[in-house]
């Protein structure tokens, strides 16, 4: 008799999970919650870091990254479609947030370990406007 070994669905998320606080920990975009902010999210000038995954092709994309260009606010820009490695990270961070979504849209967006995953216009905005040590 052929044995068909099915993973259990708990031990998996279980596992799961602790792979993705493991990868975001050590990237430095793990919070541990309540208004303290962990090392790295935060610019030289004090300002919250801001991290972008996206595409060059993404309309989505270039509005947003125009908004934080005309308020002088500094990011780190991802282009997906570039890079194998900023891909994973995108999907893991998007995961992280949407575990039940097949398809992930852009842009993924972490703000001070805070991540928005294809954010509306209001969202961003509301993002961006919060003061920097919320």
């Amino acid at each position: 008799m052929n044995a068909v070994h099915r993973p259990r669905p708990l031990l998996f998320a279980v596992s799961a999970a602790l792979a993705i606080l493991a990868l975001l920990a050590s990237a430095g975009l793990a919070g541990c919650g309540g208004s303290q902010v962990e090392d790295g999210t935060r610019t030289a000038d004090g300002k919250l870091r801001i991290v972008m995954y996206g595409s060059s092709r993404c309309g989505i994309c270039a509005h947003f990254r125009r908004h934080l260009d005309k308020r002088s606010r500094a990011y780190e820009w991802h282009d997906v479609l570039r890079s194998r490695e900023d891909r994973k990270t995108m999907v893991t961070l998007a995961r992280a947030v949407r575990p039940n979504k097949v398809r992930i849209r852009f842009p993924v967006i972490v703000y001070g370990g805070k991540t928005l995953v294809s954010p509306t216009w209001t969202q961003f905005s509301a993002l961006l406007d919060r003061p920097d040590d919320s």
